[in-house]
């Protein structure tokens, strides 16, 4: 490792991570009262004692964070205004007023035992999985031992629920550790689940069901494994402590950050806007950098923005886009915070195009659940699709479905609505100098000083930038749907004529979402007749006529866009004929969508069937054996390889591609007809971690 801490190989254990502190040590909330505060008094240093709302007694603690002497520390200063300890009964009721609390180590954790890891998270944060296994590394993960450079906080933010300001909420029972750097450079940010009580767990004990742990951690590794933006999880570790009627558990999870929209609106609440100030300078500085560089050669006149009216969508090159690219609705040069808030914008399009086009349901779209990195928080109450049922939630209290399926969208735009009015002032910040000679368009009869002098002007923007939501997602969207269609080459058309009538007729019929792409990859241009889609349940009985000829006609136009883009295709010398041709294209397509549609997907009844099986051998005490099943085996980031236990299924199953099981409930299959009778013996022979994640 570096003077940096970046890890040049593979770690031997866990005590050899190098912690990184960048969020607060950059956030430092009292620094310049405490700076006022020394020249007043004429000190140097501030005892912790008064800094940080807890005792420091710990020797853990201790040693990793020096008492002593903040500023031998990196200048770092408190991150709370509370100046005392508060006991479990008046926790609730302390208001903290800055970014974060700082946390002392959990005392104890009964019977801690290393439940499942997982081996790419590991991988990816230069961890030997092996280390995680020792009893210093254990003692880390459940938060009973402090990293000597490990400084423990947890976040302070709060959020809009169900289209009301909920206030003031805070990681309850989450506690970040630091951040550790990989081979990439690119900073983890590390955060315990479930460990115990922070100063924010209000009358909750900060403690986590084992069930709740292990759907988080399945959940979030299979979405990084079909390309979903998503959270980490690390481990998995049980306790013999009981959350009646369940057992506890600690979750290991990282991400670049945990800042959240939330995380912004508390302090717009509070009218604390230099703090939200503060907040956004750190995400520019830290996960924003070209923003603000896009906003200084948008300055200096080095870069200029188009003023057409496209479609805003077309105009972004996927692979190489910046922010000084894209579209600009008012022809006028933005600041790094429009800059900052428009890239947020779309990278969270971006996110909710990979749910839809996935059949991902998140369940509590909250603003205290959204990321500013575009990425997947809070999995618990979420779940994927069986049949294509445009209002299904996963979530039992969402009883007027303002977050299921077909609401996922428009209830995230309004989330963004409300971040943009909370960065709206910082937005209408003027960059620009009057002798720029950047183009300005005003409005007739005012002056450059009262346009950027204008309180709403920065509201405006705001809401421009707000509207372009819908293009960025429809372009995504159509992107990875196209991709599931194995279409190589988007057109706009392609979601009129295509995708928009194809989720009707899933609406219509109630398909299984994952099935009937999967079975699509087996669809043939040869096959005039259409026989695959004719013959696939549920379209292939108890079908009215007018549902059948939308079938037909929907079929009709997919077989032509695919015949014509075979067209367009350079394909090798050996291909003679039009029918080889053919032929040779369908065999590519059907491998490339075979790569992208799965299979097997996580099926609520599966992850809770999974669940029951590790919460009774916990209990039963068979350590080790729930490990030893690897549900994160290698298929599940090996997409398009038969895996091993997919042999168990070679004699049970027919041959042809629709008669796979088609719902997610294994009683209901029984009476789906002959063709799929077997459905559930197949299930049976199949074991349930191994049908887990395969993606093949």
């Amino acid at each position: 490792m570096d003077s940096n801490g970046v890890i040049k190989q593979p770690l031997t254990d866990y005590k050899d991570i190098v912690f990184l502190n960048t969020f607060i040590e950059q956030l430092s909330p009292q620094k310049l009262a405490i700076q006022q505060s020394q020249k007043t008094n004429g000190t140097q240093s501030i005892s912790t004692a008064n800094a940080f709302s807890r005792p420091v007694s710990d020797d853990a603690w201790n040693q990793g964070f020096n008492g002593g002497n903040l500023a031998e520390r990196g200048n770092l200063q408190q991150g709370t205004l509370s100046q005392h300890h508060h006991s479990q009964a008046d926790r609730s009721s302390a208001l903290v007023k800055e970014f974060y609390a700082f946390h002392k180590p959990f005392t104890h954790q009964p019977h801690p035992r290393l439940l499942i890891t997982s081996v790419q998270s590991a991988a990816l944060l230069c961890c030997d999985i092996v280390s995680l296994k020792s009893p210093s590394s254990l003692s880390y993960l459940t938060g009973t031992r402090l990293h000597s450079t490990a400084i423990p906080y947890a976040q302070n933010y709060g959020g809009h629920q169900y289209g009301m300001y909920a206030g003031q909420l805070g990681d309850g029972r989450c506690v970040s550790i630091g951040e550790v750097m990989d081979n990439h450079g690119e900073r983890w940010t590390l955060q315990i689940k479930g460990c115990g009580t922070t100063q924010f767990s209000r009358t909750g004990d900060g403690h986590l069901s084992l069930r709740a742990c292990l759907r988080e951690f399945m959940v979030s590794e299979y979405m990084a494994a079909i390309g979903i933006p998503t959270t980490r999880c690390l481990a998995v570790v049980s306790t013999s402590r009981l959350l009646q009627p369940e057992s506890a558990g600690i979750l290991t999870r990282f991400a670049p950050t945990w800042i959240r929209f939330g995380s912004f609106e508390l302090f717009h609440f509070r009218n604390d806007h230099h703090r939200v100030r503060e907040l956004a300078d750190y995400c520019i500085r830290t996960y924003y950098p070209e923003a603000e560089s896009d906003a200084e050669s948008i300055t200096s006149g080095a870069s200029s923005h188009s003023s057409t009216t496209q479609n805003p969508a077309s105009q972004i090159k996927r692979s190489s886009q910046t922010a000084a690219h894209i579209f600009n609705p008012l022809s006028i040069p933005l600041n790094k915070y429009a800059i900052f808030f428009r890239m947020v914008v779309k990278r969270t399009a971006e996110m909710v195009a990979h749910w839809q086009a996935n059949g991902f349901v998140h369940g509590m779209l909250s603003s205290n659940n959204l990321s500013i990195l575009g990425l997947t928080l809070h999995h618990g109450p979420g779940g994927f699709l069986d049949s294509y049922d445009p209002e299904w939630t996963p979530n039992q209290f969402d009883t007027e479905r303002q977050y299921c399926l077909k609401q996922q969208p428009i209830a995230v735009q309004w989330n963004l609505m409300r971040l943009g009015r909370v960065l709206s002032d910082l937005i209408g910040e003027s960059h620009i100098s009057s002798t720029s000679s950047a183009p300005i368009c005003l409005p007739a009869g005012t002056t450059l000083e009262e346009a950027l002098d204008n309180p709403s002007n920065g509201e405006n923007i705001a809401r421009k930038i707000t509207q372009e939501f819908e293009s960025f997602f429809i372009d995504s969207f159509t992107h990875l749907m196209c991709k599931k269609l194995g279409l190589m080459d988007p057109k706009p058309a392609d979601m009129d004529e295509l995708i928009t009538p194809l989720l009707d007729i899933m609406a219509a019929t109630g398909v299984d979402y994952t099935l009937f792409f999967r079975a699509l990859s087996y669809f043939k241009c040869k096959d005039a007749a259409f026989s695959l889609l004719v013959a696939y349940e549920p379209f292939g009985r108890h079908r009215e006529d007018m549902l059948d000829e939308a079938v037909r006609l929907w079929a009709l136009v997919y077989r032509s866009r695919l015949m014509n883009e075979m067209a367009t295709e350079n394909l090798p010398s050996s291909v003679e004929t039009a029918i080889d041709r053919v032929e040779a294209m369908d065999a590519f397509r059907m491998n490339k969508m075979k790569h992208i549609n799965p299979k097997y997907t996580l099926r609520g009844w599966v992850l809770d069937e999974v669940v029951s099986k590790a919460e009774i051998e916990c209990k039963m005490g068979a350590d080790g054996s729930f490990s030893d099943r690897k549900i994160l085996s290698n298929s599940v980031i090996t997409p398009g390889v038969e895996a091993e236990p997919q042999k168990k299924l070679a004699n049970a199953e027919l041959k042809s591609p629709y008669s796979l099981p088609l719902t997610s409930n294994p009683l209901a299959r029984e009476n789906q007809g002959n063709s799929i009778s077997n459905a559930p013996t197949i299930l049976k022979e199949c074991q349930v971690k191994e049908m887990l994640i395969f993606r093949v």
